[in-house]
């Protein structure tokens, strides 16, 4: 289950994300705020896994918000501003949601952030993995010529 922290100035997007979240499995919503130093202070003190948020806030926009996130929080920006989503990108969010946003849309960039956290899972260091070879051979392009390579 993914806990999701829903961050806009606005209450009304604020209730459509939440109807969107309500209705994917493995989404929940574990807060809510028109506040981004109030969205800060959650991400910081719960263990929040998706945050969506505006870009254009009152105290801190979406782009610095978006940075002083705990690295664990992954990102997904809901605004009418198109004109921000290089820089979004540029901060590693997982995606750029354009107001209105449609329910299909949401639904795909769900699926992309569930898909990437779920690759960080279960990823393993190249040292954890068992009887892993250190070392290739290339041909070297003489006959029955190789040379081992160590990695």
């Amino acid at each position: 289950m993914l806990k999701c922290l829903l961050v806009d100035d606005e209450e009304h997007a604020i209730d459509i994300l939440r109807y969107f979240v309500n209705q994917c499995d493995g989404l929940v919503v574990e807060a809510a705020t028109t506040s981004a130093i109030e969205a800060l202070n959650i991400a910081r003190s719960q263990e929040i896994d998706l945050v969506f948020m505006d870009i254009n806030m009152p105290d801190i926009s979406g782009l610095d918000l978006a940075r002083a996130l705990p690295r664990r929080c992954k990102v997904i920006f809901t605004t009418a501003y198109a004109e921000h989503a290089v820089a979004g990108y540029e901060l590693g969010i997982v995606d750029y949601l354009l107001k209105p946003v449609s329910y299909h849309r949401f639904v795909m960039a769900v699926e992309k952030a569930q898909e990437l956290m779920l690759r960080q899972r279960y990823r393993q260091p190249m040292s954890s993995v068992v009887n892993e070879p250190r070392y290739v051979y290339v041909k070297t392009g003489i006959k029955h010529s190789v040379v081992r390579i160590d990695l």
